[in-house]
């Protein structure tokens, strides 16, 4: 092998410099690591720069030092709200261009427009250099613009004869500091709960925490006086497979897990007595019970617990509130066009990977979809099966794609079945900040309903739960 040239390493820390490369770190053990010259060369080579020899560093230390000469403006400049007004801009131009004029233009994010020729030999100069025998100049571009916070885009023309050359920059217009809630401005603090609602347990409850303990939660939050409840994230997992329940790998971050819903709170429940009729059956509560009473979380037992039940409640709804439509009908209608195209996509892909995982078993997601089914996005689509549960099916049809018994859209939809609240989601599910209580605030009283926290256990986690 031919043997590699050797690099001069003053040049070469001298570019690492230039990009930000530190020469050293402490690793966690506060032991000192200096980066070799290897490494450092494999660093720059990975930012595409050309470090092969002494010659290419010589390169891209000049081509790095002119560049914000060559360039008229930066890419963006950040200012500060304070210092936002009469804008002072360092711009970079040849010297011949005094013999011309610049145009510039700013456009506010409100839309509210600005622009004014200048002439670059009434511009004070403040640096000179000289690029390939030619001489540049910066100048000093004086804006008698206030700036408001935001992102506002400023371009500048310059104009030699008929010939116009264009750069822009973006401003960006920052206040001093991030911003901070009245409630804990001026060094004042504020107290709050952290739960995983999953992990919380109560006597009504079908095994697993749900929005209705979230609320008794918050108000006993709220009779303590806390500012806050933090939670575990609650967006949609996989209702195929109540297994996967990572809240880091979702099905969707836009819409609710339904496997939260406090199914005796959804007002349909005490109008359907087909739902009520299951409830009681002793089947289904032993099985409550056995969820209810589980060390770990048991997902899969609670997803058959909850399905079937939520399935027959959106049967009633669409029985009872879809024709003629009701106040809850036009609730729930508004709900899903609210949700619009990203709710529509969201129920049908979870009605099709429903649909593939019953038929076909282990199938990961869209990857792992048939043809023509993985590379279609929009109609015409093959038809759903008939056999799929109907608050799939409703969703799906709604969005234009076709069941193979119902070659018509459904007049209405579901959210996507009940992977993510295929009803609205009543009072009792909603999250609410907690009021803080002043000195003349009636507290609210908790139901007479104990509320405890199930811990969690990595290990059990991993093979079946969360520890209660």
């Amino acid at each position: 092998m031919p043997e590699q040239p050797s690099l001069d390493p003053v040049l070469l820390a001298r570019l690492a410099e230039r990009y930000g490369i530190e020469p050293q770190y402490h690793d966690i053990w506060g032991k000192l690591h200096r980066v070799t010259p290897e490494g450092t060369q494999a660093l720059l080579q990975a930012m595409g720069l050309s470090v092969g020899s002494t010659a290419a560093i010589e390169a891209e230390l000049r081509a790095h030092d002119e560049r914000p000469w060559r360039r008229p403006l930066p890419r963006a400049i950040v200012l500060r709200e304070e210092s936002a007004s009469s804008l002072k801009l360092a711009l970079a131009l040849p010297r011949a261009i005094e013999r011309g004029r610049l145009r510039w233009r700013l456009c506010l994010e409100d839309g509210q427009r600005y622009e004014a020729f200048v002439r670059p030999r009434d511009l004070a100069v403040v640096g000179e250099r000289e690029l390939d025998g030619e001489a540049y100049a910066r100048y000093t571009l004086e804006l008698a613009v206030d700036l408001p916070l935001g992102y506002h885009q400023l371009v500048v023309q310059q104009w030699r004869g008929r010939q116009c050359r264009e750069s822009e920059t973006t401003l960006i217009v920052v206040p001093p500091t991030c911003y901070q809630p009245h409630a804990v401005a001026d060094g004042r603090r504020v107290w709050g709960l952290s739960l995983q609602l999953y992990g919380v347990r109560s006597q009504p409850q079908w095994g697993i925490g749900d929005f209705g303990d979230l609320q008794r939660a918050v108000e006993l939050a709220h009779e303590l006086g806390a500012a806050l409840v933090g939670l575990n994230p609650l967006h949609t997992l996989f209702a195929h497979n109540p297994l996967h329940r990572s809240p880091y790998a979702p099905s969707s971050r836009l819409f609710l897990n339904a496997m939260y819903l406090d199914v005796a709170a959804v007002p349909e429940f005490d109008e359907c007595e087909e739902a009520r009729r299951t409830f009681r059956s002793p089947e289904l509560q032993r099985r409550l019970e056995h969820a209810r009473q589980a060390e770990l979380v048991d997902y899969r037992l609670v997803a058959a617990i909850k399905g079937p039940v939520l399935e027959q409640l959106f049967q009633h709804f669409r029985a009872t509130h879809e024709q003629p439509r009701t106040a809850r009908g036009q609730a729930f209608a508004a709900f899903v066009a609210r949700g619009g195209e990203a709710l529509r996509l969201h129920a049908t892909y979870e009605a099709l990977q429903d649909d593939l995982w019953r038929r076909l078993g282990m199938v990961g997601g869209w990857p792992w979809w048939p043809e023509p089914i993985a590379t279609r996005s929009r109609p015409p689509w093959p038809p759903l099966p008939a056999s799929m549960p109907i608050a799939w099916r409703s969703t799906s049809t709604c969005s234009g794609w076709p069941t193979s018994s119902s070659p018509r859209p459904a007049p209405a939809a579901s959210s996507s079945g009940w992977a993510s609240a295929s009803t609205p989601i009543s009072p009792s599910a909603r999250i609410a900040a907690v009021p803080r209580p002043g000195p003349h605030s009636a507290s609210t009283r908790c139901p007479p309903r104990s509320v405890r926290h199930r811990t969690t256990s990595a290990r059990r986690d991993r093979i079946g739960g969360c520890r209660r």
